[in-house]
């Protein structure tokens, strides 16, 4: 009701606003709800509703108020010329950010830039952004394309964070111990030699030496300023590859470090939604600093788009400028967690304080950028740390280890993911171990860990060699790279993702795909970003009664554009060519399964459940083993009523070391033909008369 009479009020008094605001709950899944609101029915079906809807319900209802009061509040607060600047930022940002990083974004624009209390209220006031995107890239793209959007929708962070970084004042530097000090003197000689000579007007060589915080702002804001470096690169970008996702990723890499670097510490991933980012920070100048470091290293992207690399060379870079500062930032967040303790605890200690003092005598300078060959020495020795491997060894190898980054579409995702599990006793070390793995750290790759492992070998000795054989076989439908599976998630922009505000509550569930080769997916793939468009995980599994082999199918997900024919037509056709190869029962949520023996000798079971006038009997999908403590299983059609399964993130332990992936009836089950017949049609797998049964 609160959200229907705030867009109410909007249409009626602020049609602009209006035009972009009614956005946000049509993107928060709300509009249904407003609709019956109003016409008059008020009764929404809210004391019906499962407990699970209503929390997800109450949790857009609110998402979408505090997006709209932000819209609001930043609208009414501002100047006629910033207020319609505002609505051209924010109109892609509510259409286009994904769900859970929107109401994060809009506070970095609303409360972060466009803010009258904003440390950056000034310099927005003395530039046209709108004017210096379009003099670069809209002469070359046409509007409303995807293209144009995705570069329209990272630019003004990416813009402002630059302009930041330009026009620094930078704090008074008293009460530096003496090693801080010391540091960052050594990191202003370094910086001065790598850029050759500081520009005009820098400080000079004491870093506790500056003007007050707000003498001569007005002189900083009114020098030359660089605004076309940010559209530049954008363009550069997007000529290199429009079909990937590395502009995109941008915006969510900087929103991440930016709310890292002003808050502190990882407490910044759970801010309450009602508290906003410049009102929780320390002081305003945190957020000012904050996107001043991150302007600096966007000022690297664009120092290298000036300098005429393009192509692979140009997404390849900033792609290592993303990453390695992504890591540096998780081993920032790791210590404050104190994750860390003895000589570790030392040397990220030491890391951090040379990091931080090039930060310091980068402002000092008042330099646009930092040099890369800084960012990636820092970034080795913090790779050093996260691995457990000596930092020069990984310095003796920065190909190698540069190459393995590029090999993944968004590397900076698997600093994301260890971070995220660093402080989980059970994840850290599978995670670290895997990240060993893909960088030629130990002498197993992920392949044998996946195959070799001792507990997947478990899993593995269960089923027939001859199966196993046709499993691996290159010509076997769908794919086994850990690099998709790992994504698979992101693509779909589902609860496995990396990028949510749930830290590793389901995405710990990756390490259950991405290392346990009985994990392979149906998918569909844009040939020009490897982004997968469609997917249906299947896994080779053991039957409770005849501990028997059987591939079971999850559902079909597709990206965040939603449902496609062609996509589906094509993953059907994979399931059936999947049921011909592998000859083997291929099943999904809705299959039953042939009758057959029950293995007592060998503890085979079924579970016959008579409730509610229903009798079947269950026979459990079983993954008897497997090195992730974790894996995510999808809900089935009676979980709750008749105890097929527990669906989520599923726990292994020592002590329980076989998950029931899914359950499902066996054909002779009385209430079988009823299983199947409620559910036909209503499903992927079962849509129209011409669905494929892989059964």
């Amino acid at each position: 009701a609160a959200v229907g009479a705030l867009l109410a009020g909007m249409r009626a008094r602020y049609p602009k606003l209006y035009a972009c605001a009614k956005f946000v709950p049509k993107k928060n899944g709300l509009n249904p709800l407003l609709k019956r609101l109003e016409s008059g029915d008020a009764d929404l079906g809210l004391d019906s509703m499962p407990p699970r809807e209503f929390e997800w319900l109450a949790r857009d209802a609110r998402r979408s108020f505090n997006q709209l009061f932000l819209l609001l509040i930043a609208y009414l607060t501002l100047p006629r010329q910033l207020s319609s600047e505002l609505l051209w930022v924010t109109r892609v940002v509510v259409e286009k950010v994904k769900t859970d990083q929107r109401t994060r974004a809009l506070e970095v624009l609303c409360a972060g830039v466009y803010s009258p209390s904003s440390p950056l209220y000034k310099l927005i006031q003395c530039v046209d952004m709108r004017a210096a995107f379009d003099d670069v890239v809209s002469g070359a793209h046409v509007v409303g394309d995807k293209s144009y959007e995705r570069m329209r929708m990272v630019y003004p962070y990416l813009q402002t964070a630059y302009l930041a970084a330009q026009t620094q004042t930078v704090p008074r530097q008293g009460g530096l111990g003496s090693a801080q000090a010391a540091a960052i003197g050594a990191a202003v000689a370094t910086l001065r030699t790598l850029t050759d000579s500081a520009p005009a007007g820098a400080a000079g060589d004491n870093a506790d030496s500056h003007s007050d915080d707000d003498d001569d702002d007005d002189e900083l804001i009114s020098t030359d300023l660089d605004l076309e470096g940010v559209p530049l690169l954008l363009r550069a970008l997007n000529d290199a590859s429009p079909s990937t996702q590395t502009t995109s990723s941008l915006l969510y890499w900087l929103i991440d470090l930016l709310y890292k670097r002003a808050l502190g510490t990882r407490a910044a991933l759970g801010l309450p939604r009602t508290q906003f980012l410049v009102h929780r920070a320390t002081t305003r100048a945190s957020v000012w600093a904050a996107m001043a470091d991150v302007g600096r290293l966007v000022g690297s992207m664009v120092g290298l788009a000036r300098a005429g690399v393009r192509g692979e060379a140009l997404l390849g870079e900033v792609k290592c400028i993303e990453a390695q500062s992504t890591l540096l930032q998780s081993l920032r967040d790791a210590s404050a967690a104190g994750l860390y303790s003895g000589d570790v605890h030392e040397q990220v200690r030491s890391l951090l304080v040379r990091h931080d003092a090039v930060l310091a005598a980068a402002a000092t300078l008042r330099l646009r950028a930092i040099p890369p060959s800084l960012v990636e020495r820092g970034a080795h020795t913090a790779l050093g740390v996260l691995l457990g491997s000596p930092a020069d060894r990984i310095t003796e190898r920065a190909a190698e280890v540069n190459a393995a980054m590029l090999r993944w579409r968004n590397p900076e995702l698997l600093f994301r993911y260890c971070e995220d599990n660093l402080a989980d006793e059970e994840m850290a070390p599978i995670v670290q171990r895997w990240m060993r793995s893909l960088f030629g750290c130990s002498a197993e790759s992920t392949q044998d860990i996946r195959r070799r492992d001792a507990a997947n070998a478990r899993h593995l000795a269960a089923i027939d060699a001859r199966v196993l054989a046709r499993w691996y076989d290159p010509a076997c439908p769908g794919t086994n790279s850990a690099r998709t599976l790992f994504m698979v998630g992101e693509d779909a922009g589902s609860c496995l993702r990396v990028i949510s505000t749930q830290g590793n509550k389901f995405n710990k569930a990756l390490m259950g795909y991405a290392l346990q080769s009985h994990v392979r997916a149906l998918v569909v793939t844009d040939p020009d970003s490897n982004r997968v468009l469609a997917r249906s995980l299947i896994r080779l599994l053991v039957r409770s009664d005849s501990l028997e082999p059987v591939v079971y199918c999850d559902p079909l997900f597709f990206h965040t554009g939603g449902f496609e024919q062609r996509l589906w037509a094509e993953i059907m056709r994979q399931a059936e060519v999947l049921r011909t190869h592998m000859a083997v029962p291929v099943v999904h949520a809705c299959s039953t399964l042939d009758v057959a023996p029950v293995d007592t000798a060998r503890g085979g079971y079924v579970r016959e459940i008579k409730c509610l006038g229903y009798d079947v009997v269950w026979v459990d999908l079983l993954e008897i083993d497997g090195v992730a403590p974790y894996t995510y299983s999808e809900d089935l059609p009676w979980d709750d009523m008749l105890d097929q399964h527990r669906p989520g993130l599923l726990h292994r332990t020592h002590e329980q070391r076989t998950l029931t992936i899914a359950a499902l009836p066996r054909a002779d089950s009385p209430s079988a033909a009823e299983y199947v017949k409620e559910r036909h049609g209503k499903t992927m797998w079962t849509r129209g008369e011409d669905d494929i049964d892989v059964r």
